[in-house]
């Protein structure tokens, strides 16, 4: 490089930088300090808002949070009730099943016409009048006994019965 060209390249270098030292930093910094106050206005109000939803929601828990155990505790009495209705429904389908069966017997044994079949066949069959028939000796089945499934008793309101 040559002398010249290097003073010329100074030059220019030395014009850009005193260009630097011509620039406006103030409105710079102003342009800053108000990117800076948006920020911190923004950065107060998100404060509040969280301050705000801690505060409702502590009052929210202080209040939903009982009743929430009160609907559990009264859901929990008509499980139970529903349980028991499940079983006497349970037991009263096997009893009935079983008088059924009992029924059927005593309806064969006595030859009761239990169907429209058995019906129609019995009027075109001879009847046996001749042969005397022993007496049946008949013992009801032990069947459930509601007042062992439903008694009173007193419940908090808001269950439905």
């Amino acid at each position: 490089m040559e002398e010249a060209e290097v003073k010329e390249i100074s030059t220019e270098m030395a014009e850009d930088f005193s260009m630097f030292a011509q620039a406006d930093f103030e409105q710079e910094c102003q342009r800053l300090d108000v990117a800076v106050e948006d920020m911190l206005a923004k950065l107060e109000e998100f404060g509040s808002l969280m301050e705000m939803m801690a505060e409702s929601s502590g009052a929210a828990l202080g209040e939903l949070v009982p009743r929430v155990f009160s609907a559990r505790q009264q859901l929990q009495q008509l499980f139970g009730r529903a349980d028991a209705l499940e079983a006497f429904v349970t037991t009263a389908g096997a009893q009935l099943g079983q008088l059924e069966q009992h029924v059927e017997r005593a309806e064969r044994q006595l030859a009761a016409p239990g169907s429209l079949t058995q019906a129609f066949s019995s009027l075109f069959q001879s009847s046996r009048s001749d042969t005397p028939q022993e007496p049946v000796e008949f013992t009801p089945p032990e069947i459930y006994r509601s007042e062992d499934y439903f008694h009173e008793r007193q419940e908090p309101r808001g269950v439905p019965e």
